[in-house]
């Protein structure tokens, strides 16, 4: 009876000694899970808070794209500052011509198309665009960009408003062109043998008593569309009026001696007026009349 009631306190003693091991065992796992998962969630905050540390999963995916996305945009930003400087740094309209000639096509902001046709003489810029009209359209608020596109005839310009609608569209010949190229320019030449200036000569002081009988105003568009006039101004000095006719625009020479001139290239217009003061017969031959 005793060995009976032994074993019995010996089997309840043991039972209890294995549920409190299991229960130890159960207590351990649970401690070091919550250690786990807590140590992982501390760990990833740290990294997703840490630029120094390399995030890893979902996480390494999104930041990637941020990365790449800000890199774009920064290339983007470069560029377009690059491109504002460069139109900025455009001196006046005929370069403004050369570069379209050089890159095929260019996008100007409005302000910068109007500063650089300003640079243009007032007698020039009509043939571009009207002033009026271009003041119309910056009144009603419909010029915001211009595209210029290279042509083969020539340069196309494309006024476009502030949703990219087309305002107008204008057309700059390869032979007006030309002209905003030479004009006010020296050019290596003898205007009194060179065949298109032939009988079209005149020595400075006749072609300054001519002039003066002009009305006053329209002297002042002579002195200001040409100003080495002035500068070039001497008893050697001679201008020449060039048979040659562009765009409605007379080529016109101002020498100071016989192997450089001036040129410009004046209102058809301007030329008849100043032909008008001369007495007759002012040239050569009637075959050169240049009108």
């Amino acid at each position: 009876m005793s060995n009976l009631k032994n074993l019995t306190a010996y089997r309840s003693w043991n039972r209890k000694y294995w549920l409190l091991a299991a229960a130890l065992l159960l207590s351990v796992t649970v401690i070091e899970a919550k250690t786990y998962f807590i140590e992982k969630a501390v760990g990833q905050y740290l990294v997703w808070q840490n630029p120094g540390r390399e995030k890893v999963g979902r996480q390494w995916q999104v930041e990637q794209k941020r990365l790449l996305a800000g890199t774009r945009l920064e290339k983007i930003s470069k560029e377009l500052r690059s491109r504002e400087k460069a139109i900025a740094a455009i001196p006046d309209f005929p370069e403004l011509m050369r570069q379209v000639l050089r890159e095929k096509q260019l996008v100007l902001p409005a302000h910068h198309f109007i500063r650089l046709y300003h640079t243009l003489p007032f007698f020039l810029k009509e043939h571009v665009i009207e002033p009026d009209s271009l003041i119309a359209l910056r009144l009603g608020d419909r010029l915001d960009n211009v595209i210029l596109n290279r042509e083969a005839e020539g340069i196309e310009l494309v006024l476009l408003d502030a949703q990219s609608r087309i305002e107008n569209i204008l057309f700059i010949s390869n032979e007006l062109l030309q002209v905003f190229f030479k004009h006010g320019t020296s050019e290596v030449v003898d205007v009194t043998s060179d065949p298109r200036f032939a009988g079209r000569v005149f020595p400075f002081d006749r072609f300054w008593q001519s002039l003066s009988r002009l009305p006053k105003i329209m002297q002042n568009q002579f002195f200001e569309a040409m100003p080495e006039l002035l500068t070039l101004a001497g008893p050697t000095a001679k201008v020449a009026i060039s048979n040659k006719i562009s765009e409605d625009l007379v080529e016109v020479a101002v020498a100071p001696d016989n192997f450089r001139a001036v040129i410009y290239y004046l209102p058809e217009d301007w030329i008849i007026n100043f032909v008008s003061t001369l007495e007759y017969p002012w040239m050569q031959d009637e075959a050169q009349d240049i009108l």
